[in-house]
């Protein structure tokens, strides 16, 4: 069951009472304002409140794994897996009921939205966790400067989590529900005007694959995000004991690519399996990821078209069939003439050296002839 009588909060957060404390507060003659007020936020992080910019909060690649947005609870991987619960509850009571009495019926393909991708912020927040690094804004003196890895463990627990979001069971609807979800009226222009509809290729019918595809996409984006991959190759150099690249293709593999005896989730796999070879293949060819990561990726590409090419003993033709494809895309992939461009990696920026503070050498020497006279 759903429980609302807490959904929402009352009166303002602990943060802002912290930051209207630090701000605002009257001391008595003689207090050390900048000490009590160190103390302040201290004590407010010693409690769990921390601050991390916004940049860090809202980047689907970024390394914080308390900073994220639209979240829910202090443990990201619990409350993913919370989260997947309650939109299991809401789409077991999906039907017509959700809708106020006189309104379109075809409202229901506006609702679907939100609930089936209810956990999207909690799959980013979980996500931060691989390849995850831990930082706070210090100051010299402190005690505690540097900042760390998330531990292998939790990273773990985050990749198995995001994992069971790709479980096509949990993507499934029953064919009650989508045969709810007609189409609305073109010219209507009432309460769903600007509202969100799954993109489809079926026409009237809803495509539950479109839909499906969606959801893993969001997953499979924010774990094989480039910047995160480049976190976990760098982890692993650093120790050998950490999450590594290669664990978490491992688990995703295991993930898209099983067997099930139901023909209806095997149509969801088959389409989380296109999605899985084209996020790798997209993130061989991103030009902001890593030689590392390319090499690392094409790497793992060409041995995962050798497992494809390989059929299995009574394996479905329909199985066989989306493997063949892959192997063959993966194949034209690898093969393809890469792009004119010098044979070596891009050059790293130098940080600007003398003078230093200055915009530019250029700025400095023009702005005051005066000084350079003296």
């Amino acid at each position: 069951d759903l429980d609302f009588s807490a959904a929402y909060d009352t009166g303002i957060g602990e943060w802002d009472k912290v930051a209207t404390m630090w701000l605002y507060r009257q001391y008595p003659d003689g207090t050390d304002e900048d000490a009590a007020g160190d103390a302040l936020l201290e004590s407010a992080r010693a409690g769990g409140l921390r601050f991390i910019d916004d940049p860090q909060g809202r980047g689907v690649g970024t390394a914080h794994p308390h900073a994220s947005v639209w979240d829910n609870g202090a443990d990201p991987v619990a409350a993913l897996t919370e989260v997947m619960q309650v939109r299991q509850v809401a789409l077991d009571r999906f039907g017509a009921d959700v809708l106020r009495t006189g309104q379109p019926s075809s409202g229901l393909r506006a609702v679907i939205v939100p609930i089936y991708l209810y956990h999207r912020y909690q799959v980013n927040a979980a996500a931060k966790m691989i390849g995850g690094y831990d930082f706070h804004y210090a100051e010299t003196g402190e005690a505690d400067l540097a900042g760390t890895a998330v531990p292998a463990a939790r990273q773990k627990a985050a990749l198995d989590a995001l994992v069971a979001t790709l479980d096509p069971a949990a993507l499934d609807l029953p064919d009650d529900t989508l045969n709810l979800l007609t189409p609305p009226m073109v010219s209507f222009r009432g309460a769903n005007a600007g509202a969100e509809y799954f993109p489809g290729e079926t026409g009237a019918m809803f495509d539950l694959l479109a839909a499906a595809d969606t959801a893993a996409s969001m997953t499979l984006s924010a774990v094989l995000h480039p910047q995160r991959v480049a976190r976990l190759i760098e982890t692993r150099r650093r120790d050998t004991s950490a999450l590594g690249y290669d664990d978490v293709l491992q688990a995703l593999e295991g993930a898209v690519f099983r067997t099930v005896s139901s023909p209806r989730q095997a149509g969801i796999l088959h389409r989380e399996q296109v999605r899985y070879v084209s996020t790798l293949i997209d993130l061989s060819g991103n030009g902001q990821a890593t030689p590392e990561v390319v090499m690392q990726t094409n790497a793992y590409l060409a041995g995962l078209e050798g497992r494809l090419s390989k059929r299995q003993r009574r394996m479905p033709d329909s199985d066989a069939a989306v493997r063949m494809e892959l192997a063959r895309r993966i194949g034209a992939h690898l093969d393809r003439p890469s792009p004119a461009a010098p044979p070596s990696s891009s050059a790293i920026d130098i940080p600007p050296g003398s003078p230093i503070g200055a915009g530019s050498a250029e700025a400095c020497w023009h702005c005051d002839t005066d000084w350079l006279s003296r």
